[in-house]
């Protein structure tokens, strides 16, 4: 077994908003407390009523000062520089997040990030050309549920797609699609593999395990990876 390997920890950008908005209680998981054509979102530390969007899960999303375009139970996630993201459902658990899984080797899991409430992965196929994404927008990436009952999910992301396979990176939307910004002690994008068929690696590399992926992917490693 190889040295463990890391997955480059990915952020989740929380929208500002002035203190001086008011707005009645809410929960976000259990969902309610807003009234028809109002959502709860999480606002300041707390929560708020907004304005409801139109976007459904998995959909493309864009964020205003204090709200986002996300319908009922979502939040703007993984916002990209560009301001978009994508909707994900807020989560208490698991359980939560299992209507939105393609698969037993593939779940949807209620995914811990510091500083804000949990939210559900939205699953996908990093190693398909037709990803299961909403849009051309998004790249299929594995990242770190912080918590959660798996230490990685696959997930939709605004992806970058700027980075080669080997290429240095600091993010995970930093990788080309299908890549995985992996760290020792400084970023390299990989390819990611199937852990069960790993001829989806160049010559000379191996699928491996890197104990921050879930038990069907890996990435392709060379020698002394």
């Amino acid at each position: 077994m190889r040295g463990a390997l890391l997955l480059v920890a990915c952020g989740f950008q929380t929208v500002g908003s002035p203190a001086d908005l008011a707005g009645a209680p809410c929960t976000l998981a259990p969902y309610g407390g807003c009234g028809g054509g109002e959502k709860c979102v999480y606002f300041a530390g707390g929560t708020r009523c907004a304005p409801d969007g139109t976007v459904p899960i998995g959909g493309r999303c864009t964020t205003s000062r204090d709200n986002d375009t996300c319908q009922g139970a979502a939040t703007c996630d993984f916002v990209s520089a560009a301001g978009v993201g994508v909707c994900t459902p807020w989560c208490l658990s698991d359980g939560n997040c299992t209507s939105l899984s393609l698969s037993a080797a593939n779940p949807s899991r209620c995914r811990f990030v510091a500083g804000a409430p949990p939210r559900c992965s939205i699953p996908c196929d990093p190693l398909a050309a037709q990803n299961g994404c909403a849009t051309p927008e998004f790249g299929c990436y594995l990242t770190s549920t912080g918590g959660g009952s798996s230490p990685a999910v696959t997930d939709c992301i605004p992806a970058g797609m700027a980075v080669p396979v080997g290429g240095h990176c600091d993010n995970i939307q930093d990788c080309v699609a299908g890549a995985m910004c992996i760290t020792n002690t400084s970023g390299f994008c990989r390819q990611i593999c199937n852990l069960v068929m790993p001829a989806q690696c160049a010559a000379g590399e191996s699928c491996v395990s890197t104990g921050s992926i879930n038990d069907s992917y890996g990435v392709c490693c060379p020698p002394g990876c």
